[in-house]
């Protein structure tokens, strides 16, 4: 999710500000790697730290938060009877059918944060999104 995340904010950035030149995630990703930087311990430096490492001016941070809120099943039964008649008693055959949907509600907010070389935060944004499914 994380690399979708950034390869999604890379093409944003790409055709919002066509004037700005992007460095390319894969690249971004091989620096921070031979520096001993990832997921687990990108939160030990500061913008400014990263934008040097990574001979940038501005750095672009992504946060993606899924959370499970649940599940919830819902569900529906019918009978029905169908009768015979064979002389003085009644007959019949009964026939049941049934059937029950479970979905996985999810809680999932995006926030970036753009930085420039001096670790100024420049931009800000949080947005929780439309939809509960896994994909919203």
């Amino acid at each position: 999710m994380s690399k979708l995340v950034q390869s999604s904010t890379a093409n944003f950035v790409r055709n919002e500000y066509r004037a700005i030149t992007l460095q390319d995630p894969i690249t971004t990703n091989a620096i921070l790697g031979k520096n001993n930087i990832g997921h687990s311990n990108i939160s030990n430096f500061a913008p400014e730290e990263l934008a040097k490492i990574l001979g940038v001016e501005f750095v672009i941070y992504g946060m993606l938060s899924i959370t499970n809120k649940g599940a919830s099943t819902y569900g529906g039964a019918r009978t029905s009877y169908k009768a015979k008649d064979s002389g003085n008693s009644t007959k019949g055959n009964i026939f049941t059918s049934s059937s029950s949907t479970t979905t996985i509600d999810y809680d999932t907010t995006v926030d970036f944060r753009m930085f420039n070389d001096r670790g100024v935060n420049l931009y800000a944004q949080s947005r929780h999104v439309f939809g509960t499914n896994m994909d919203a």
